[in-house]
């Protein structure tokens, strides 16, 4: 419930984490090729 709430109060930031979440997966697992 708190993170439904949380999206639809900040977009923002919900992507902001989300895309840090993903640029650092895909940094610690294969950054050759998420990363040119």
């Amino acid at each position: 419930m708190s993170g439904i709430a949380k999206v639809a109060n900040g977009m923002d930031e919900a992507n902001e984490f989300f895309l840090v979440c993903v640029y650092s997966l895909s940094r610690f697992v294969k950054p050759r090729v998420f990363i040119p």
